[in-house]
């Protein structure tokens, strides 16, 4: 699978897109001999922001993806891709934001929806993600990985009753699973000791 394909299954930066200057340091090679030249499809930004964002050229890789939104208003890797910027640059609410844009252009866009996953255990929100964990889980019924995220964010969120299937679930897909065999323990004992509240992961 290749870098844009990652992005597509898959911030506050200074430049202005419209500016020379904005898009200054977004050439990448086309052919073997050293001539390069600026995309001129959504694709062809997506990817390069792809390249930029593994470079660490973040600013770069921002302007290339808010091209590639403009060019493509409905490329979900695009805003997948700011979602990666804008985290990594701990723009945590724009971030958040992105990824839901992306996962509402595509449920099926799996770095969208464990990003998601990931902004919304470090701003303390969860409706969102749980509500596209379930709609992932629909189509991917043996995802273990999404399936203990959303069995942890269901604990989170004092659905322990939901969780513990699920997480009964995934230990029958993955015996070995030591993450979801000791939430599993901490549900039991706590529905044992009659109390709703586990200790919050």
């Amino acid at each position: 699978m290749d870098q844009d394909m990652d992005y597509g299954r898959i911030g506050k930066g200074s430049h202005s897109l419209g500016s020379s200057e904005g898009l200054a340091g977004l050439h990448f090679n086309i052919d073997h001999d050293g001539r390069t030249s600026i995309p001129d499809t959504s694709s062809g930004y997506l990817r390069l922001g792809v390249l930029a964002t593994a470079d660490g050229r973040l600013d770069q890789a921002e302007a290339a993806f808010q091209m590639a939104c403009r060019l493509d208003p409905g490329c979900s890797g695009a805003y997948t891709g700011l979602a990666v910027v804008y985290q990594q640059k701990g723009l945590l609410k724009a971030a958040f934001d992105m990824y839901l844009k992306g996962l509402q252009l595509d449920n099926d866009n799996l770095i969208a929806l464990l990003g998601l996953f990931q902004a919304s255990c470090q701003m303390g929100s969860f409706a969102n993600i749980i509500h596209y964990l379930e709609l992932y889980l629909r189509s991917h019924p043996c995802d273990t990985s999404v399936m203990f995220c959303l069995a942890a964010l269901y604990v989170r969120d004092g659905q322990i009753q939901k969780a513990r299937p699920l997480l009964n679930e995934l230990l029958v897909l993955d015996p070995s699973n030591s993450d979801a065999a000791n939430l599993l323990e901490e549900i039991e004992n706590c529905l044992i000791q009659g109390s709703a509240d586990v200790v919050k992961r």
